[in-house]
């Protein structure tokens, strides 16, 4: 890195990519849960989509 801004404007992005990262996780892990563990409620399938 040539200098300070520069290593901010990477960290920044790199930071950003984590965190959707994280929330891709997150979301993936939340929907297999809600599959397996909650009942199939008439009227309400596709409430937890």
């Amino acid at each position: 890195m040539e200098d300070k801004d520069q290593l901010e404007d990477y960290l920044i992005v790199v930071m950003n990519k984590a965190i959707e990262k994280a929330a891709s996780v997150n979301q993936a892990e939340l929907d297999a849960v809600t599959r397996v563990d909650m009942p199939i409620i008439p009227g309400m399938e596709d409430m937890f989509k």
